[in-house]
């Protein structure tokens, strides 16, 4: 289930096995058998007569040959060419080209000009004592030739349709020869399925890479406009802030509120200052909260009561009522000054509370674009996050991808031979061979009557010659016999020209002239086809 991860980017997907049927295309893709042939140089074959034929050799070769340098388009050009590589010497060797006959001396270690190829011969580390004792056939043949050569001969069969598992079979004179192709192209197979995993796991890394390199710069962008959003508009936390301004304002409002109250107290104050005569007395506890106003008042209010009280047994000359009127005026006076100046400071105060009022006003009113734009920042940054995040994390997981280099296919048994011959069978070399001894004489039997244009027997000169009349047949006698009639001769020769007399009386029986006497011409196409012997035994048995 953690593998499901890699999914995401379709890195493993190559890795599954439910079409077995594409599994079996690639083992079959000459592409791989490519591969086989060139690592384990099957082009070049060695071969060594049994007295009998040339019989191929793969293990335990005479000597060891290593290819320098090979010119495919040559040896195409070629198509293939054979070697014999005889001793001549303890060290030395003679190369005879097959082909052209041309004889090339070549050194032990030394490297040898072939024309298509540069190659060096060396001592086999198993004995290379033998390379001094027999000749050798070295076949070069194209590689493409010998991939779709194999190419075709090997088979894979789909053992159960149930199961992923696939058998390998391969006939070939050379059992080693054939189990190494086997075990080298499941090698070949899971070096592909791997090298195609890395290709997609490094092209992934290099993507990966290159995405966080661009994320990276576009969140570098985008946390420096948070940052440079920030500055202008002096925020640090816009939710706090915003909470900070609606507390402000409305300590403002409320601050405002009550300079207004104040302002239209000191208002009413001075109009009734300027209105009320002398004997008034002035209200008190209004709610003024200039500390000297109420005190002057209140020192204002005591004297007039206290001038009143006087004036009850008085008048107004007398000179205590005179001071305390003098007095009175003097803090009426004040009071009015007093009045006067806080109503200048509540001006003041109510000017800066509107200015203030207004500033906190314009920052509540842009806090909601501020806002949304300071959440479009935001949103962009964990998207940037998020994805650098992601690919940091797929990073990892194909870097473990790309360190696993578990095959592609499990070798269940690896290439083996059943130690049986499987060509030529006995029993079927000894039908076929039976077989082969029929058909053969019948054959040849059939083919001369085919082609035989003689008349042999009595039937065939019906067939051919059906208008002409038939009067008898003559058996064939050898030359070194007697083949004269007797007078009483009873054999069979004498039997059947009575026979052949009979039925020329039959036949020329309306023909004969008494008179004259008949004629009868006894003709051939060649010589000694039996003319004088059947004129001279027809004469005799006329005679007798």
């Amino acid at each position: 289930p953690e593998m499901s991860d890699y999914k995401d980017l379709a890195m493993l997907s190559n890795l599954g096995t439910n079409n077995i049927e594409n599994e079996m295309a690639v083992l079959r893709s000459r592409r791989l058998m490519d591969k086989v042939v060139t690592a384990l140089d099957l082009h070049i074959q060695y071969f060594q007569s049994n007295n009998i034929q040339l019989v191929e050799i793969y293990e335990n070769l005479p000597f060891s040959l290593n290819v320098l340098k090979l010119d495919e388009k040559k040896l195409k050009e070629l198509e293939g060419t054979q070697f014999r590589v005889m001793p001549d010497g303890k060290e030395n060797l003679m190369i005879v080209n097959l082909e052209t006959e041309d004889m090339i001396r070549a050194v032990l270690g030394t490297p040898v000009d072939l024309g298509f190829a540069n190659v060096v011969i060396g001592e086999n580390s198993t004995g290379g004592a033998r390379v001094f004792s027999e000749e050798t056939i070295i076949t070069f043949s194209v590689p493409e030739k010998i991939s779709s050569h194999y190419q075709n001969k090997i088979v894979l069969n789909h053992i159960d349709k149930n199961s992923n598992v696939i058998e390998l079979v391969l006939q070939d004179p050379v059992k080693k020869k054939a189990q190494d192709i086997i075990d080298q192209l499941i090698l070949e197979f899971n070096r592909d399925a791997i090298e195609g995993k890395n290709l997609i796991a490094g092209n992934t890394a290099n993507f990966i890479n290159e995405r966080l390199e661009i994320i990276n710069t576009e969140l570098e962008t985008v946390e420096t406009g948070k940052e440079e959003f920030k500055e202008n508009n002096r925020l640090t936390d816009i939710q706090a802030e915003s909470q900070m301004f609606i507390q402000n304002a409305s300590e403002y409002n409320k601050r405002r509120q009550e300079v207004g109250t104040q302002l239209e107290l000191a208002n009413a104050m001075l109009e009734y200052l300027s209105s009320n005569s002398k004997s008034e007395l002035l209200p008190a506890n209004l709610g003024i909260e200039e500390g000297g106003v109420n005190l002057l008042i209140g020192e204002y209010n005591n004297l007039v009561l206290e001038r009143n009280r006087i004036l009850g047994g008085s008048t107004e000359k007398n000179p205590v009522v005179i001071r305390l009127n003098s007095r009175i005026d003097q803090i009426k006076a004040n009071i009015f000054q007093s009045l006067q100046r806080m109503r200048t400071n509540l001006q003041i105060a109510q000017n800066d509370l509107e200015r203030q009022s207004s500033s906190i006003g314009s920052k509540i009113l842009a806090v909601p674009s501020q806002e949304r734009q300071y959440r479009g920042i935001e949103r962009q940054q964990s998207i940037k996050e998020v994805l650098y995040l992601f690919l940091l994390q797929k990073r990892e997981e194909n870097s473990l991808a790309l360190a696993v280099t578990a095959p592609k296919a499990k070798i269940v048994d690896r290439a083996y031979s059943s130690g049986e011959v499987i060509s030529p069978g006995f029993s079927r070399v000894m039908l076929g061979s039976f077989a082969l001894g029929l058909f053969i004489p019948f054959s040849l039997i059939y083919v001369k009557d085919l082609m035989n244009n003689k008349i042999r027997n009595r039937s065939d000169l019906e067939t051919l010659a059906r208008e002409i009349a038939f009067v008898g047949e003559l058996p064939r006698v050898k030359r070194k016999e007697d083949f004269l009639i007797t007078k009483n001769d009873r054999s069979m020769l004498s039997e059947s020209f009575r026979i052949l007399i009979t039925n020329l009386q039959y036949l020329l029986i309306n023909s004969m002239d008494k008179k004259k006497g008949t004629k009868i011409l006894v003709t051939s196409t060649v010589k000694g086809e039996g003319k004088t012997f059947t004129s001279v035994n027809l004469g005799v048995t006329l005679a007798n």
